[in-house]
């Protein structure tokens, strides 16, 4: 029975070792769960913070592309407004020709008369 006793009691030791290896297993386990548990809160307020920069940045970029259109849309304007103002200074041009033609023909009219007007004077 004194053996009995012995090997009941090693058996109770290494089932108590067992338990206590489980138990500190177990521990490890929650330990390395909690590091998860915080690594992923971690990346979640990274992400929340990415997600938030990517949503400006679009925002952004959606600005840009507005303010390019309207600069696009107002250049094409000066261009047309350039190419008028051209039409109007060629147009300018020709009518300044025609008038100094006609004032160069208007003096010689007027040379002639003054001349056939100095024959007329006594």
């Amino acid at each position: 029975t004194n053996k009995s006793l012995v090997e009941i009691n090693t058996i109770i030791n290494s089932i108590s070792e067992g338990a206590e290896n489980i138990s500190n297993e177990i521990i490890e386990n929650s330990q390395k769960i909690n590091n998860i548990a915080t690594n992923s809160e971690s990346l979640k307020h990274k992400l929340s913070e990415v997600t938030t920069n990517l949503d400006n940045t679009i925002s952004q970029s959606l600005q840009a592309t507005q303010e390019s259109t309207y600069i696009s849309t107002q250049t094409k304007k000066l261009m047309k407004l350039s190419l008028d103002v051209t039409t109007l200074s060629n147009s300018n041009l020709t009518f300044a020709k025609k008038t100094t033609e006609n004032i160069r023909k208007t003096i010689i009219s007027l040379k002639s008369i003054e001349s056939s007007v100095k024959e007329f004077k006594i």
